[in-house]
This record gives structure tokens, sequence and C-alpha cells, in this order.
């Protein structure tokens, strides 16, 4: 029975990043850039020379050694059609002679040769069963690994590996034999074996075609375990004397990621500008161009971000292209450059619509428009929400509509928007505006209680935000509307207490005043109007509170205190005040006795 054959992407080609920012390759892989083509291996496999340990006749009188030797002189002249029965009639008929490990071997090559792969493998097989140890067996081994392997059959080709490794006395066969072992291993999922395998290769220095691809695979491994700093050292190792450039490139851009994720963002830069002038070929080099155009992007150096695009515009890769766009049009944006920034992410739209890149263009379009106060923002949100995009950029994008219907003074729409939007994904630093602008719209279509239900939560959930004493005033005034007086009185004393340095608490002490005055509690109403002078001398409603302290100063009959306030109330709006206060004024004089003053 054939064992099963195991489907497994090489680790190499996994695309373990420490971000989702370098395109993946999920094409199916035996190898990786830094290891020898092929074609290194399958050399191995059919070089007789090397591969296949000497045999010779020793004794021609030995019938035995006799039919060996024809058999021998056919296949050294490559006649494979006629050496194969003379191999055939040799293991017939001398069941016990030394050089049947060299017949059963070269039998097998034969029928290879010929074309005849099944009777080679099953030779092969034979031998290995029969022999069990020796040259011939590792060589068998090998070739018996590396069809499995052609096959994608890891399982049968892992043992045969180490079989060639243990049974061959050739550096170059063992160290082959070794390597591949690993792959097999990796391919078949057993990483931790396979990571030991490679740690071996990558160890041997000498004549090690494989030691590149080898490193890289253990680099990987640590990267994919977690161990960052380990994979930043090894990656950064390897990128100093890789042989191939495109290794060294890939070495550099990996160390340079990883580096970023360390916080190493000096090193990280440098490592992507050496990948960038190595100008080896592949993909890497326009990997490191995105990657340090990232780091320009996160130290806000948008300048250079569309620089670096500038001069690699041409060179642009269709794998990195999307991620370059979209990175581009955001740094205009940034810029305030918001119609080139549109202009990208259209480009971007159109030519990769199905991208993640392109996904995310359709969302930071929405906040270009918002920029400019594009009247087309709440049908572009609508179109946006319509692709059924994640749940957080969804709510964003109902918050950008939200502002923009505010804005248009669509206060109804705006209002239902916001307070289903106090309930969502959106970070919390969104919420609590959310809250208030929920107030603010419906307060403007007269909905006083929903208007109090949003300022209410923020104020219970967000306590120490920055608009509390807006909303709490704003939440006063509505409680004041509806004669709630109570409440609201509750709203004024705690701005007044809490947040006596800020502008809302001048409003505060004269909405107090007034309530207090609605209520018939005039003392207190006078006691109020006067902190509210005492703090605010200057204040817009001076003249309001000064009439009323003398309105109340009159009512009680003390028209000596009531002159003072009666005519700074005239003096400060006699166009308000100057019909009220003179009667009043009058009569104070009168009953005082200064006639003179009346």
């Amino acid at each position: 029975m054939q064992p099963p054959t195991v489907n497994q992407q090489s680790i190499l080609e996994q695309g373990i990043d420490t971000r989702s920012s370098v395109p993946q390759n999920n094409a199916s892989s035996y190898g990786s850039s830094a290891e020898p083509d092929k074609r290194t291996r399958d050399k191995i496999s059919s070089d007789e020379i090397r591969l296949s340990p000497g045999g010779g006749s020793e004794n021609a009188a030995d019938p035995a050694k006799a039919q060996l030797a024809v058999a021998d002189g056919l296949y050294v002249r490559k006649l494979y059609d006629l050496a194969a029965p003379e191999y055939e009639k040799f293991l017939g008929e001398y069941q016990d002679d030394s050089g049947r490990p060299s017949a059963m071997y070269r039998l097998a090559d034969c029928y290879a040769k010929m074309g005849q792969q099944a009777p080679a493998l099953n030779t092969y097989r034979m031998l290995i069963n029969e022999v069990q140890t020796g040259e011939f067996v590792g060589s068998a081994a090998f070739r018996l690994a590396s069809h499995a392997f052609d096959e994608r059959d890891y399982l049968t080709a892992a043992p045969l590996y180490e079989k060639a490794y243990d049974n061959s006395k050739s550096a170059e066969v063992k160290i082959t034999a070794r390597y591949y072992q690993a792959k097999s291993l990796e391919l078949m999922g057993r990483k931790t074996e396979a990571r030991t395998v490679y740690e071996e290769v990558a160890s041997t220095n000498q004549n090690n075609p494989f030691r590149d691809a080898a490193r890289l695979s253990v680099a990987y491994y640590a990267l994919e375990a977690g161990q960052k700093e380990s994979a930043f050292e090894l990656f950064r190792s390897l990128s100093s004397d890789a042989v191939k450039p495109s290794v060294r490139a890939q070495a550099l851009v990996r160390a340079g990621i990883i580096g970023e994720d360390l916080k190493k963002k000096d090193e990280a830069e440098q490592l992507f500008k050496t990948a960038i002038g190595l100008n080896a070929e592949g993909k890497w080099k326009q990997i490191a161009q995105l990657e340090l155009m990232k780091i320009e992007y996160d130290g806000d150096k948008f300048g250079q971000v569309l620089d670096s695009y500038a001069k690699n515009l041409n060179a642009l890769g269709e794998e990195t292209k999307p991620s370059v766009l979209l990175i581009v049009a955001n740094s205009y944006r940034q810029l305030g450059k918001q119609s080139k920034a549109l202009e990208l992410y259209g480009q971007l739209i159109r030519q990769y619509p199905a991208t993640p890149e392109a996904a995310d263009a359709r969302y930071q379009r929405l906040v270009s428009l918002d920029q400019i106060k594009d009247p087309t923002l709440v049908k572009e949100a609508d179109t946006y929400l319509a692709m059924s995009p994640p749940k957080e950029r969804a709510d964003k994008a109902l918050f950008l509509k939200a502002q923009a219907l505010l804005q248009q003074n669509q206060f109804a729409l705006a209002a239902k928007l916001y307070a289903s939007l106090t309930n969502s994904s959106l970070p919390d630093a969104f919420r609590p505006d959310c809250y208030y602008a929920a107030g603010y719209a419906f307060s403007q279509v007269h909905n006083g209680p929903a208007a109090i239900q949003a300022f209410t939560g923020l104020i219970e959930h967000y306590p120490d935000y920055k608009v509390v004493p807006k909303a709490l005033l704003k939440r006063g005034l509505l409680y004041q509307e509806s004669k709630n007086y109570s409440s609201a009185l509750n709203d004024f004393s705690k701005i007044i207490e809490q947040y006596p340095d800020m502008p809302e608490c001048e409003t505060a002490l004269l909405e107090k005043g007034l309530t207090l005055g609605q209520q018939g509690e005039y003392q207190q109403m006078s006691d109020t109007f006067s902190e509210l002078l005492k703090k605010f001398p200057n204040s817009s409603g001076a003249a309001q509170a000064n009439y009323w302290i003398g309105w109340a100063d009159f009512d009680a009959k003390r028209y000596q205190d009531a002159i003072a306030p009666l005519s700074l109330a005239r003096k400060k709006n006699p166009a308000e005040y100057g019909e009220k206060v003179a009667l009043r004024l009058i009569f104070c004089y009168q009953t005082l006795g200064r006639l003179d003053d009346t």
C-alpha cells in the first residue's frame, strides 16, 4: 500500500509575517530561493561515479565473478538493454555472492535508463530490504527518496533520505540527503523534527550548497515560534553572508520587518535601505521599498513617502503596488491634498478591486470626503455600507455619515444615527462624541426626552470626558424648559461646584438664579446672581442679574438696597431695562424721601 501523500506548504512559503503588509505567496513549493535548484539533487542522484561504489570483477575464473564482469562491461559501455539480462542472470544464479549489492543497484539503474520505472523502483527496494546497509543501500535509498519527494509522498521520502545519509560515504550526498530529509519533515508538518535537522545542516560550513536554505528555514521557525529576537539575529546574520543576493535581500527585509516590531526603527530602516541597494532580482527589493515607505509614513514623513513613490514609480511590481498606492494616497490625505488622495484611491479600487488594500481605500475615500465636507459623502457612505464591510469599518462609516448629516442640518436622521452608534464597535474615543452629538441633534428637533437620555448616557458612562460640562448645561436647560426645576438646579449646581473654571460655570450661575426665581426662592436667587457678578463681573448676563437682584430687594421693600442693582441694570442694558427700572427707582426715591434723585 502506498503511504498517504501529505500536502503541506514549506515554511518558506507560508509567509510568516509580523504584519500583514508583506504580500503572501500561497503557491505550493518544494524549496526556496536559498537552496540550489532541483537539478543539484538530481545530478547527485544520477552521478554513478560518486554515488555508486566501485564493484570490480576480482576473479575471472570464478563463474559468479565472470558473469558479473560481463554485465559490468556492458553497463559501463551504456548498453543497458544488454546489461540488464546479464545482471538478472547473475542475481538468479548466484544468491550468496558478495557482488549482489552492486548487481542489484546497477540492474535498477539499467531499468531506469531504459524508462522502466516500476522495475527500477522495485529493484532499489529489494536491494534495501535484502542488504540493509552499505553504500549501495545509501545510493538506492537516495534515488527512492527523490522519487517519493517528487511525488509529494513525504512520509516515504523522509526515512529514505535518512537511510541515504546513514549509509553514504560521500559528504555531498550526505548533506543533500539531510537537507531533503528536513524538507520532507517540514512539508509533513513535523516542524520540531524538521527544525532540528535544518539546524544540523546549517551548522555544516564546508561544501554545503544547502546551508543558506537551512539557515533561512531555521530563522522562519524561530519567527513562527514567536522567538522574535532570535529570528531577528538569524535573519540579520544570514543577510551579511548569504551566497545569493536574492537570499540576502529576503533576509534583510525579514530582519527589518521584525526589527520594526521590536521597536528597532533605526536598524529596520537601515536594513531596508541595504536591501534596496542590493538591486537583487525578485520581489524583495519592492517589499523593502514598501516597508521603508511605511516607516516614513508612521514617522509622519509624508513628503518623504511621496518622494520615494516618485523615484520608484516605474519599478513597482504587481505584488506590492496595491499597498504602495494605498500608503501614498493616505500620505496625500494627511497633507491635506484630498483631490490627489481621492484620485489614487480611485485608481487602486479600479485596478485591484478584490484586494484588501482596495477595501481599505473604499473607507479611506470617505475620510477624505469628510475632510472637504463633500456633499456626496452621505451617498458614498451608503454605497460603501451596501458592500457589507467589517463591522468596525461599517460603524466608522456610519459615524462619518452622521457627521455629514449634522453638517447638512438633517438633525432627525443624524440624531438616530448617533444614538445607534453609542452602542457599537466604535472605540471609546468616538462614543462620548456620539452621545453628545445625539443629544444636540435631538434637541434641535425638540425631542427633549431623547436629548436628555443621550446627555445622561455621556455623563454617566464618561464622567471625565471634556464635554461633560457642556452636556450638564444642555441637560439642565432641557430640564428647565420642561419645568423639571429640581433636576435643572442639580445640573447647574454640579457645574458650579465641579467646574468653577470652565466657561459653562457663568451660564450655569445665571440659569440657576433664574430657575430659583421661577420657584419663588428670591433670596437664593439673589445670592446666586451676586456670586455670578463676583466671579464674572463682565458677564453678558450682568444686566439681567442686577435687575433681578434689585427686583428681589424691591419686592422685599428693601428700597435702599434695590437702588444700586436696578441702576446698574439700566446702565448696562438701557434698551432692555430702562423702562422696567425707571418706575421702580422713582418709587424707591419717593419712599426714601429722596425727591431730588427722583
